[in-house]
């Protein structure tokens, strides 16, 4: 059936209803009579999926993520207030093979350098950076510093304290001069 919105070929196991709607020869769904109008619609919605429910670890991530927004935000603002933030850009990817990203990168006049900022490093709130193990985050984030390291990246690392009292600000002021 050409035109009918989500009719064609839908196959709600309701043939004869659309038999008769494709016998009406018609373009759009609007041009049905309002009781077939109603079914077309309810058939339809029966066809969409239903929606999923975010599970805990993706809730995490998307938690993770605001909050490193939030960081690069707050830096980006100070490093704005500076006079620096154009020669900075977001989420760098330095490295050829890994999907690695630095949270700013910029090619100082001496050196690239990237800045990576870490959101949750204290004793009460441990984050992933902290947590044990093998596989932890504190791993995997100083291989990819040290990938960096390799690639002729001189890499900062903060976390919000120092950015909040300006510190940060105040050493990438100094390289960066």
């Amino acid at each position: 059936m050409r035109g009918v919105g989500c009719a064609a070929g839908a196959g709600s196991g309701d043939q004869e209803f659309w038999l008769t709607v494709m016998s009406l020869r018609i373009t759009s769904v609007l041009e049905l009579p309002i009781a077939l109008r109603d079914q077309a619609y309810a058939a339809c919605q029966a066809l969409l999926p239903t929606p999923r429910t975010a599970t805990a670890d993706e809730l995490r991530h998307a938690q993770f993520e605001e909050q490193r927004n939030r960081l690069v935000d707050a830096m980006l603002a100070q490093l704005r207030y500076a006079g620096l933030d154009t020669l900075f850009e977001r989420e760098f990817a330095f490295h050829p093979t890994r999907k690695w990203r630095l949270d700013l990168f910029t090619r100082a006049p001496t050196t690239p350098l990237g800045i990576e900022l870490h959101g949750a490093v204290s004793e009460f709130n441990r984050g992933r950076h902290l947590r044990g193990g093998p596989q932890g985050g504190f791993v995997r984030d100083r291989e990819k510093i040290n990938a960096a390291i390799e690639c002729g990246i001189r890499v900062l690392e903060y976390w919000p304290e120092v950015i909040a009292d300006g510190s940060a600000l105040a050493q990438i002021e100094r390289i960066v001069s």
